[in-house]
């Protein structure tokens, strides 16, 4: 049994009452995804260019690269050490992919392609959201396509439950804001974020991307002034305190700083004080690496 599995069957079973047990499981499932993702469509491709070891006890793959020497990568956690530098680097997938020039077509699938996929997939979750759009790539028009994304307001609380019942085909994670689908015949990866009609546009515009878009035009501009993201949207930095992520002080939780409604991209545009951005003017690369990550 593959670990996420495991860790689905574990959170199905676990009867507790805790209101960040589906948090920490779904952070667990996540993580361990990130690893079978890589060696499901990326390990082959790096053995060709380089011999690789697993060290199972720190679920760590050691690897020589040419001109850095001995590095190691975590896929669970997706950073890299190079050893001889002593330095860290953040998305560790991206860097492999650029670094070792592992051939990225051979996992994305033309545009029409994916557009047919799409559509399909929304007209089969039209009786149960009230609205949905098309995110990622698929919607910024890029020639090739890897993962198709969607952002959905739900009919009702029961909707989701009734769209995808326990056992739809390939359905990996059934989280409340968050599903995400693989089917390996094809390889196809989807994801599925569930919003309020009140978060829509600003969701909406984060899973379009690019993520250095969504980095340096979104999440820098809102923290600027004063806002951050959680789980619940956006809320007032002043109210929240940071752990692992932005959560709201337990003495603001009843009564919160609430942003206004992003009922569209434009209201969330006009927030920031930016010009709306046509989505195919959105596909930006940053000089920093860590930010080019797959949206």
């Amino acid at each position: 049994m593959k670990e996420s599995d495991r860790i689905k069957k574990e959170m199905m079973e676990d009867n507790s009452d805790n209101d960040y047990r589906d948090v920490n499981y779904l952070r667990k499932i996540e993580r361990a995804e990130r690893k079978e993702k890589f060696e499901d469509k990326w390990l082959q491709a790096l053995l060709q260019k380089t011999n690789v070891l697993y060290e199972a006890r720190t679920a760590r793959y050691e690897m020589f690269h040419p001109r850095l020497g001995t590095l190691y990568f975590y896929p669970k956690a997706n950073r890299i050490l190079i050893r001889a530098e002593n330095k860290w680097y953040s998305r560790g997938l991206q860097w492999l992919i650029k670094n070792f020039e592992l051939n990225t077509t051979e996992n994305r699938m033309p545009l029409s392609k994916a557009k047919a996929i799409a559509e399909r997939f929304c007209n089969y979750l039209t009786p149960f959201c009230s609205q949905i759009s098309i995110a990622g790539s698929v919607r910024r028009e890029c020639d090739t396509v890897g993962d198709i994304e969607f952002v959905v307001i739900a009919k009702d609380e029961f909707s989701m439950g009734q769209a995808f019942p326990l056992g739809y085909p390939g359905l990996t994670i059934n989280g409340a804001r968050l599903k995400k689908f693989y089917y390996p015949a094809s390889g196809l990866h989807m994801e599925l974020y569930i919003t309020t009609q009140a978060d829509f546009g600003r969701i909406l515009a984060i899973r379009t991307g690019s993520s250095a878009f969504s980095h340096i035009q979104l999440a820098i501009r809102w923290n600027r002034l004063s806002w951050v993201g959680t789980e619940d949207g956006l809320r007032r930095k002043s109210e929240c305190i940071k752990k692992s992520t932005w959560k709201i002080k337990p003495e603001y939780k009843g009564n919160p700083t609430l942003p206004p409604p992003f009922k569209t991209e434009k209201d969330f545009f006009a927030f920031l004080s930016i010009p709306w951005v046509h989505p195919r003017e959105r596909s930006w690369v940053s000089q920093h690496e860590e930010i080019n990550y797959k949206l």
